[in-house]
């Protein structure tokens, strides 16, 4: 916006009043791009396999829709095509399933497959150095690029990502309902109250303008 402006005009503080208009105005703030990613925040690091796991649903793709669990300490992907839907009862069951095959038993410390060959079985991992788990968070936090802190109150009008339209996400106002993790908002948004999403604090941005202004506008 700047740069175009200044092909045309030019007064003392032009970059200034331009950003300043650029806070107030809110079609540009539904029209912006993603802010710098917050601040990491870090799990404990995993000690032994199926310690934690991090899961996702990945879809519709071609028609289908995947479950994605890939265990925090060997970083080992499991994909399960949902089969009748992503619902709870069919999550449930699949994770059990996969839990039963993978996870450490309780009374002998031992993976029912390393019970079942007498020996842990082989994988792809296996082929590569195991790092430290000190060495692997020092990683992971020497690479991450974010570093905005941000905080959200339940009430705060704000501007969330609204991802309706996959090929051309925008702003859109909502209401921030709840906060279920440190990084983590319920929001709803003003066009229609009958839908709550979660988003990340990357995914939420301050509206920074007041009503007055924007009726003005």
């Amino acid at each position: 916006m700047k740069s175009v402006a200044r092909q045309y005009f030019w007064w003392p503080g032009l970059d200034k009043d331009i950003e300043e208009f650029g806070k107030r105005c809110l079609t540009c703030r539904s029209s912006a791009h993603l802010r710098d990613k917050a601040a990491l925040v870090k799990f404990k690091e995993a000690e032994r396999p199926f310690e934690r796991v991090h899961i996702d649903v990945l879809g519709p793709f071609k028609g289908k829709v995947y479950l994605i669990i890939v265990d925090a300490y060997s970083k080992w992907p499991e994909i399960v095509e949902m089969v009748g839907g992503a619902d709870t009862n069919n999550t449930i069951e699949k994770l059990r399933k996969c839990f039963a095959r993978n996870a450490p038993h309780e009374s002998t410390g031992e993976t029912p497959a390393q019970r079942m060959f007498g020996r842990r079985l082989r994988t792809r991992f296996d082929l590569l150095n195991k790092p430290k788990v000190e060495e692997a968070a020092d990683r992971q936090t020497e690479h991450f690029t974010g570093g905005r802190e941000m905080e959200f109150s339940e009430g705060e009008t704000v501007l969330v990502r609204d991802y309706r339209d996959p090929g051309k996400p925008r702003w859109e106002l909502a209401v921030i309902k709840g906060k279920p993790g440190s990084r983590t908002y319920i929001c709803q948004p003003l066009s229609d109250p009958e839908l709550e999403w979660k988003r990340h604090t990357d995914q939420i941005i301050k509206r920074e303008i007041s009503e007055k202004k924007m009726l003005r506008t």
